[in-house]
C-alpha cells in the first residue's frame, strides 16, 4: 500500500485504491447486488421504464463501479457520489415512480433532504458514517428516498402544466431553488473553508495528485456549480414556461381578478362604473364591459384583454378601445 493511504480506517467501500488499481475495484458485495437484483424487479410497477432504468443505472454507477472505492481516497468523489444520488437517480426514479411523491409534501421531503445532506458535511456524524456500515447505509437511505419522493411531486406539478394553479408551479419552482440554495451554501462552506474538516481520508490524495485542502475545495465546486447549476437550471426553464402561461389574452384578468379576489373586483368595478371611473359603452355587450373593469382594477396591459369572441358590435364598441385593443374572434 502506498504509504500515503497508510493510517486509513478501511469503509464500506474498502481501503483506498491506488490510481493504478483504481479500474478493478469494483464492488462485489453480494448483499448490495441481491439489492439492486430486487430493486430491478420493481420495474413492472412503471410505465417509464427508460427513466427507471437510467435511474437504476446511476445507482449502480454510485454504489458498483470503482467511484464506491474512490470515495474512501478523496472527499470530492464523496461529493460527486452525493450530487449523482441527489441530482440524477433521484430525479430518474422520482419521476418514474409518480406514486412517490402521491404520499409526502414536496416541502415535508425537502425539509429532509436539507437536514440529511447538512448532518453528512457534519465532521462528526461524517466520522460516525465512515466508522459504521449500518451508519453508512442508513445516511444513504435517508438521502435517496426522501430526494426521490421530492423530485416524484415536483416533477408531477411541473408536467400537469395548465392543468394546477400557478401557485402550485411556483411552489414546485421554489423548493427547487430552495435545494440548489442549500447546495450552494454548502458548496461555499467547503470551498472558503481555512481548514481540512475531515481527516478520515488522511493524505490519500496525494496519490491523485490533490492535497487534502485542495481535495476539499473541489468537493465544495462540485456542490455549488454544478450541483446548483442542475437544480437552478430547472428552476430556470420551468419559471419561463410559467412566465409564457401568464401572457396569451386575459388569463392574467381571469386568474388576478377573478381567482384571488373574486367579487371584490366586480363590486368595486360596479362601484366605479357608476361613479364614471370606468365609461358605461352602451352598445357593448356584457363581456365587453366587464373587460373593461377588469382592465381598470387589474392594471393588465390593454393588449392582454380581448372579447373573447363575444358579438361586441363594432369594433370601436368593444370595451370603447379601438381595432387594436379589441380583437372579436380570438
Amino acid at each position: 500500500m502506498n504509504s500515503a493511504m497508510a493510517g486509513i480506517e478501511p469503509t464500506y467501500c474498502g481501503l483506498p485504491p491506488a490510481p493504478a488499481d483504481l479500474p478493478a475495484a469494483w464492488n462485489g458485495d453480494w448483499r448490495l447486488l441481491l439489492a439492486l437484483t430486487v430493486l430491478a424487479a420493481a420495474v413492472r410497477y412503471t410505465q417509464r421504464r427508460g427513466l427507471f432504468a437510467a435511474g437504476w443505472l446511476v445507482l449502480v454507477v454510485a454504489f458498483v463501479s470503482p467511484l464506491c472505492a474512490l470515495t474512501v481516497a478523496l472527499f470530492s468523489a464523496r461529493a460527486l457520489h452525493h450530487l449523482l444520488l441527489l441530482s440524477v437517480a433521484a430525479p430518474l426514479l422520482g419521476a418514474a415512480f409518480v406514486q412517490l411523491g402521491q404520499r409526502v409534501a414536496s416541502g415535508v421531503a425537502l425539509m429532509v433532504v436539507v437536514v440529511v445532506l447538512a448532518l453528512w458535511h457534519v465532521p462528526a456524524v461524517y466520522t460516525q458514517v465512515w466508522g459504521s456500515e449500518l451508519w453508512y447505509w442508513a445516511m444513504q437511505l435517508a438521502l435517496l428516498l426522501p430526494a426521490a419522493a421530492f423530485w416524484s411531486r415536483i416533477l408531477a406539478v411541473l408536467r400537469a402544466g395548465a392543468e394546477v394553479s400557478s401557485d402550485r408551479i411556483l411552489t414546485a419552482l421554489s423548493h427547487i431553488g430552495a435545494l440548489a440554495a442549500v447546495m450552494g451554501l454548502i458548496g461555499a462552506v467547503l470551498t472558503f473553508a481555512p481548514e481540512v474538516l475531515y481527516a478520515e481520508h488522511g493524505l490519500a490524495g496525494l496519490a491523485y495528485g490533490l492535497q487534502p485542502l485542495e481535495d476539499q475545495q473541489l468537493a465544495g465546486l462540485l456542490m455549488w456549480v454544478p450541483g446548483q447549476s442542475c437544480t437552478a437550471h430547472g428552476t430556470t426553464r420551468h419559471n419561463k414556461h410559467l412566465y409564457a402561461r401568464k401572457r396569451p389574452h386575459d388569463r392574467i384578468a381571469e386568474n388576478i381578478a377573478y381567482r384571488r379576489t373574486g367579487g371584490v373586483v366586480r363590486r368595486f368595478a360596479g362601484a366605479a362604473t357608476a361613479a364614471g371611473a370606468v365609461p358605461q359603452h352602451h352598445g357593448a355587450s356584457s363581456a365587453c364591459r366587464r373587460d373593461a373593469q377588469l382592465h381598470a382594477f387589474s392594471a393588465v396591459d390593454a393588449s392582454d384583454l380581448h372579447c373573447r369572441g363575444h358579438a361586441c358590435g363594432h369594433r370601436r364598441d368593444c370595451c370603447g378601445h379601438g381595432a387594436d385593443f379589441c380583437s372579436p374572434g380570438v
